[in-house]
């Protein structure tokens, strides 16, 4: 055998395995890039949520008063924001002409709502609401758009018995400091010659 006939010989098997080895190739190349695909769109996913308003419904307690928060933490406005509470928000003694389902961000939602904007309702005095019938627990349901369209609603379980025994807070805050001043400027007038 000469040298050309091992080339032959050698050039043919080289062949046939790169035929043999082309569909394997392709599979883990076809694999390869769905993968890289995938991750491309996760990472557009990701990017796009992270430019989504995201609006938050919780409750907190101020000066023994439960009060319904809505506040968008998200990085853009959040527009024709919608809330639905299951079942429905009330008060344990509504005020007259208060009627917490009636407030406008409720009932007609919410036009637009800036990142960082915080909006605030009263819903009901923690004494009122730990000695009534009233629910403790709701689930809010927001729905909203965004710069991208409707936004995936977020649901919210929300449960005022977290706050434990609120008739016992009892928090300070800048209302007090103005009324301790004023006390302390009465006393203060009180010895000055004249007074």
């Amino acid at each position: 055998m000469t040298v050309e006939w091992w080339s032959f010989i050698v050039a043919c098997v080289a062949l046939l395995v790169a035929i043999v080895a082309a569909p394997i190739t392709l599979k883990l190349a076809r694999r390869q890039t769905e993968a890289a695909e995938k991750q491309v769109q996760q990472a557009i996913q990701a990017r796009r949520e992270s430019l989504e308003p995201h609006v938050v419904v919780s409750f907190e307690v101020i000066r023994k008063t439960f009060n319904v928060v809505v506040q968008n933490v998200g990085q853009s406005v959040a527009r024709d924001v919608r809330i639905v509470f299951d079942p429905p928000l009330t008060s344990a003694k509504p005020s007259e002409g208060y009627v917490i389902a009636e407030v406008t961000m409720f009932k007609k939602g919410i036009p637009t709502l800036p990142p960082g904007q915080r909006l605030t309702a009263f819903l009901d005095t923690g004494p009122n609401r730990v000695n009534s019938t009233e629910p403790m627990e709701y689930t809010a349901t927001v729905a909203c758009t965004g710069p991208f369209g409707v936004v995936t609603p977020e649901v919210y379980l929300l449960d005022l018995a977290v706050f434990g025994d609120v008739t016992t807070l009892d928090t300070r805050d800048i209302h007090d400091v103005a009324d301790e001043l004023k006390k302390i400027n009465t006393t203060i007038k009180a010895w000055s010659p004249g007074a």
